[in-house]
């Protein structure tokens, strides 16, 4: 109620559209009316890259629109080119939905180099090169990156516990490392269940 009263009084505020929208889809899963206000944030504000960028991640996740959310996280870009959130987006729609190695490591490494330690980046990063290009070496320094950029995540601890056991043969390090992200995440059953 109060979002359709704060949008009675400003029917063309582009962040209240675009709010009601992750609303609607998050919260009330109500698709169709989460895809008109998000356009309708659009339109009201067609070079916020915020809008662009949730409409193309709504797109990808809630409709598997893949031409239309690629368009969009372009636009998003386009509309801010050093926005490490929207370029670490498009870097993982392009691995997982058009498998473009090629383009998404360009797009990992341009969000890594607007946001050098934001540990998810360089995290999804290293989990890239770990599975797409086979690259160990840059792997571990990214994992190791992503550590020392947010030392309390589970899930990056866990990843790099992981890849010490299977890939280096280094159990030592892969069980310190599977305890600190038990430490982090006590109930993690991802991260109990791997170091059990």
């Amino acid at each position: 109620i109060l979002y359709q009263e704060a949008l009675a009084a400003m029917p063309m505020s582009a962040p209240l559209l675009g709010n009601y929208a992750n609303f609607l889809a998050n919260r009330r899963e109500d698709l169709d009316r989460a895809e008109d206000y998000y356009r309708r944030a659009v339109e009201a504000d067609s070079k916020h890259a915020l809008h662009l960028g949730n409409y193309a991640n709504f797109l990808v996740n809630r409709r598997g629109d893949f031409d239309r959310a690629e368009e969009y996280f372009r636009r998003a870009i386009e509309a801010d080119p050093k926005s490490a959130r929207w370029l670490g987006a498009y870097a993982l729609f392009l691995v997982k939905r058009r498998g473009d190695i090629d383009r998404a490591e360009e797009h990992f490494r341009q969000a890594i180099e607007a946001d050098p330690k934001n540990s998810i980046h360089l995290g999804n990063y290293a989990n890239f090169l770990l599975k797409r290009r086979g690259d160990f070496d840059r792997a571990e320094a990214h994992y190791q990156r992503a550590i020392e950029a947010d030392p309390k995540s589970a899930h990056w601890l866990g990843n790099y516990a992981l890849f010490l056991e299977i890939q280096r043969g280094d159990f030592d390090r892969a069980e310190d490392h599977y305890r600190r992200a038990i430490e982090a995440d006590p109930k993690s059953a991802r991260w109990l269940g791997a170091y059990a």
